[in-house]
């Protein structure tokens, strides 16, 4: 072999053990490990940094958003006001496993009074409505309610999906001393809750309009379980009792 094909050959085997040095040093000290906040596709995400064995849910592009579609301030004493929300996924597979949100109770020049803020859940395609009871002693009068909406964390419509909780029956009566809805609900699904929130909604004469909320609370219902339920309410005038909605809601374990 002449010294030009031998300095060739040694250039070239120096030039590949560079190569692989700078790869691995690369690798072992720039290039970031498998995970979830690599920025990169990898292991066995769905997309970047989300699904698989990453928490994040691999939102479409198509998502939308929760929407607040009514909120509506009830005055059941003259010490007490009920908040009633009506929200709205579009989302028919995603789920919103917490959703925080913040009730801003107003005075009638939309002056903010009162600031509640909780955490709820809500289902996919689901139209859900949330309550509040408010002592106003010492407050000025509430007039007006505003809910804003933070942002969810979203869930598969698989790994959160809505409970097979249905309404077998019910009842309301008004008269001078309360307002009773009674009923029986029962748990058509395979696992057991901890808690199950019957609300009852009442409506006068007017189309749509509602005109009081109240609510119960049942504990651990069980799997394949019916059980009685009773909401309470003070009277209410104007109330048109065929039209009481029942809506049942319950978080998925």
């Amino acid at each position: 072999m002449d010294r030009f094909t031998k300095q060739l050959v040694y250039g070239t085997a120096y030039l590949a053990i560079l190569a692989l040095l700078a790869t691995g040093a690369y690798f072992a000290f720039f290039r970031s490990s498998a995970g979830c906040d690599n920025g990169r596709r990898d292991a066995n995400e769905e997309g970047v940094d989300c699904g698989g064995a990453c928490s994040l849910v691999c939102l479409p592009s198509d998502l939308r958003p929760i929407v607040v579609e009514s909120a509506s301030v009830f005055t059941p004493l003259s010490n007490r006001v009920s908040a009633l929300i009506k929200i709205k996924n579009p989302n028919a597979n995603l789920a919103a496993r917490n959703l925080p949100y913040t009730l801003n109770l107003m005075d009638a020049g939309r002056k903010v009074v009162r600031t509640i803020s909780g955490t709820t859940f809500i289902y996919g395609g689901e139209i859900k409505y949330l309550a509040a009871y408010i002592d106003t002693a010492g407050l000025a009068k509430i007039a007006a309610v505003e809910a804003k909406l933070g942002n969810p964390e979203w869930a598969k419509l698989d790994n959160f999906r809505r409970p097979e909780i249905i309404l077998q029956s019910r009842t309301t009566s008004a008269d001078a001393v309360e307002t009773r809805v009674a009923g029986r609900i029962a748990n058509r699904d395979t696992v057991a809750f901890r808690e199950a929130k019957v609300m009852a909604i009442f409506y006068g004469s007017t189309a749509g309009k509602s005109i009081g909320v109240s609510e119960t609370t049942l504990d651990n219902l069980g799997a394949g379980e019916a059980r009685d339920f009773a909401v309470i309410h003070p009277p209410i005038a104007g109330i048109d009792s065929t039209k009481t909605e029942v809506v049942i809601a319950a978080r998925r374990p």
